[in-house]
């Protein structure tokens, strides 16, 4: 690809995670949203992202814990288990074993917050968009027929569009399967419109922006400028204007934590909360403002930070980005020619590891 081609390319990476994290707030919010009342049940919680133990029956991954994507808990009702796999591949090997791999989740898993309830079995949702969803469902089928795949606890598939006409809403569709609660399942096979207001403005999960999956790099640094600008001191904002830049030191645990806290699931949720995001992305972000000129490394895991007021910043980040992969793929085909020249008797197989 060109640099065009992998700018939009990487575009396109970035809204395929932000749009994961808006299907998980979406199921997030219908889950927890009471009919009758009209509103969200206090006493539920959303973790985007909980450590949970597996048994030593599980399939795939026996005693060993697993971090879905999001788990909801509700006083009184069964616990729901999400996975999001809204970027499924179109290779057939590579998505039968990412959906084998759900098989991890079918388990008698322990791990349930129980001061929100006491029920410790848990429903299962694999959550798909909707250009995919039919695909996948009946590739589950095939995998069940012939007895690659099974699932024990109730497994729904939902599919999740974004319809951005006027105004943003998300529509979730039960596809397939079910939920132990009945009244959900009727409601999701006749399709449920949840518009994107009431998810920004949700005080328990609205500030949510990164899920338990490695965010993009360009996406990432824009947190982090943003998080720079935003928690300016007042004399750090001060120099800002008199400079139009100011320098600040930072380190790579206190700004994953900053991170974690204004767009992830926090820093005080105790041992079952993934780190969201890691550290070494985080640092990995700092590495790339480090070549951009943004950033100075000063020792390990800390760095000075050079805040300004820069235009389109996101689009600058797609672009340094895209332009290392287009000079890394430029530079392993200098050497697959410099391979072909030392060794031109194996010309015919590296020509065909090209393609």
């Amino acid at each position: 690809m060109d640099l065009p081609q992998t700018v939009e390319s990487i575009k396109n990476e970035v809204d395929n995670y932000i749009r994961t994290v808006q299907a998980l707030k979406a199921v997030a919010n219908e889950l927890l949203f009471d009919d009758a009342s009209r509103k969200l049940v206090s006493e539920g919680k959303a973790y985007f992202g909980r450590r949970l133990d597996t048994s030593s029956n599980n399939r795939i991954s026996p005693n060993n814990q697993v971090t879905p994507d999001l788990v909801i808990s509700l006083p009184l009702k069964q616990n729901v288990v999400v996975e999001a796999k809204l970027a499924m591949s179109g290779d057939t090997d590579l998505r039968k074993s990412k959906l084998i791999e759900t098989q991890k989740y079918d388990d008698d898993l322990t791990g349930f917050d129980t001061n929100v309830t006491k029920v410790t079995g848990h429903d299962l949702i694999l959550l798909v968009s909707f250009s995919h969803a039919k695909e996948i469902a009946d590739h589950i089928v095939d995998l069940q027929k012939s007895q690659e795949i099974e699932f024990k606890k109730n497994f729904a598939i939902i599919r999740f569009i974004r319809n951005s006409e006027r105004k943003t809403w998300f529509v979730l569709d039960l596809v397939s399967g079910g939920l132990t609660d009945q009244g959900k399942t009727k409601k999701l096979q006749k399709s449920v419109s949840i518009d994107m207001e009431h998810l920004i403005s949700n005080r328990h999960f609205g500030s949510i922006e990164f899920y338990d999956a490695d965010p993009p790099l360009p996406l990432l640094m824009h947190k982090i400028h943003e998080l720079m600008f935003n928690n300016l001191t007042r004399e750090q904002s001060l120099l800002l204007q008199e400079n139009n830049q100011v320098e600040v030191a930072v380190t790579v645990s206190k700004i994953r934590d900053q991170l974690a806290d204004s767009f992830g699931p926090g820093t005080a949720s105790g041992d079952r909360t993934p780190d969201i995001p890691k550290s070494n992305c985080v640092d990995k972000a700092f590495q790339a403002f480090v070549r951009i000129g943004w950033a100075r490394k000063i020792k390990v895991n800390s760095y000075i930070y050079d805040v300004r007021k820069r235009r389109k910043h996101f689009e600058q980040f797609c672009k340094f980005r895209a332009q290392e992969l287009c000079k890394t793929v430029e530079e392993r085909e200098k050497q697959r020619r410099r391979e072909i020249e030392k060794l031109p008797l194996f010309k015919p197989l590296l020509e065909h590891e090209k393609d």
